[in-house]
């Protein structure tokens, strides 16, 4: 029996009916109500509202996917396309489309996936892939434009940086140095647009497939699927990717490093969080308190860049020496 099963009818039908309003309710409001109201905080509300309705669907959808129930999930998502057709503007139709199917397909390939009895990881990955993919169609279009639109402000701007170190006294070597920096970086965030617009939507799903694994399963199963946060851990699979973006940003092209570049970025942030895991893992280990941990956690951030560094380096070599034996467990649970 799966897990889906053993919930009782009254909330499952519930749950169905909620995802099937908040399914049409999301076109509607992140296409129509936030594109044709000529009132920002509303715009700004309709947008907020737009985006927690889309995690709670990745939960929900997934959850109803669960009970093997997808008539009702097509139906909804039918009459969601249409009325985000009618309400939204002619240039953003194909966005909405996009991002709309996005959220219903990769709930519904996680959640079925689950039902098959796959272990908590390869859902997440199929569902992941789907984002990446919803994210492409959705983004793709928009990304050179955004790229070149990031270059000319930062060029605007560290002109008139350096113009503005030049009139308080600095050097004008030292006022161009700092210039040149400052438009440094705005060429690296513009580089790293694809991978941010993308990780935008992976980041949805990734919460709300984590609500899901909390909420949405029987506790018993929950913990299985769902370890404690200082038990988790970069998969090994991940090197080989990593290596090849990493050769192609040392001899590939201008197009294959850029590509490779935002590998790294998205890379990074997986590492990053199995690092933290490992250091949370460390500081229980030490037997320190919530509080010690909070305030731990809250210094950190001041590391800054360097911080995040030293997490992404943590998960990166954690993932194949497996410091805290998690692969050599899960391999013995399922031998057993």
């Amino acid at each position: 029996m799966i897990a889906g099963e053993q919930q009782q009818p009254g909330p499952v039908q519930a749950r169905r009916w909620s995802v099937l309003i908040a399914l049409v309710l999301f076109p509607l409001l992140k296409y129509g109500l936030a594109v044709r109201v000529a009132f920002l905080p509303l715009t700004a509300v309709a947008l907020v509202v737009a985006y927690f309705v889309a995690i709670y669907l990745y939960r929900t959808i997934a959850e109803v996917a669960l009970q093997g129930s997808f008539r009702p999930i097509a139906t909804a998502s039918a009459v969601a396309l249409l009325g985000g057709a009618v309400v939204c503007p002619s240039q953003q139709v194909a966005m909405m489309l996009a991002e709309t199917l996005t959220i219903a397909v990769a709930g519904v390939a996680a959640g079925r996936s689950l039902r098959s009895g796959h272990s908590g990881l390869k859902p997440y990955v199929i569902g992941t892939i789907v984002a990446l993919i919803g994210g492409a169609i959705m983004f793709a279009p928009q990304w050179n434009g955004l790229m070149d639109l990031l270059r000319t402000i930062g060029q605007e701007n560290a002109a008139a940086l350096g113009q503005r170190l030049g009139m308080v006294g600095y050097h004008p070597e030292a006022a161009q140095s700092y210039a040149d920096q400052f438009d440094s970086v705005v060429e690296t965030v513009a580089r790293l647009v694809p991978a941010a617009t993308l990780m935008s939507v992976v980041t949805q799903f990734t919460v709300g497939y984590l609500w899901f694994l909390m909420r949405g399963l029987p506790k018993e199963r929950s913990a299985v699927l769902l370890p404690p946060f200082s038990r988790w851990k970069a998969p090994f699979a991940l090197t080989p990717l990593l290596i090849a973006a990493a050769l192609g940003r040392l001899v590939g092209g201008e197009i294959v490093a850029l590509a490779a570049d935002n590998i790294l970025f998205a890379l990074s942030i997986y590492y990053c969080v199995g690092g933290l895991a490992l250091i949370e893992y460390a500081l229980r280990r030490l037997r320190l308190g919530l509080t010690l941990r909070i305030l731990f956690y809250i210094a950190f951030t001041f590391t800054g860049l360097f911080g995040y560094l030293l997490a992404v380096l943590l998960g990166f070599a954690d993932s194949f020496a497996d410091w805290r034996r998690i692969s050599r467990l899960s391999i013995e649970l399922d031998k057993s």
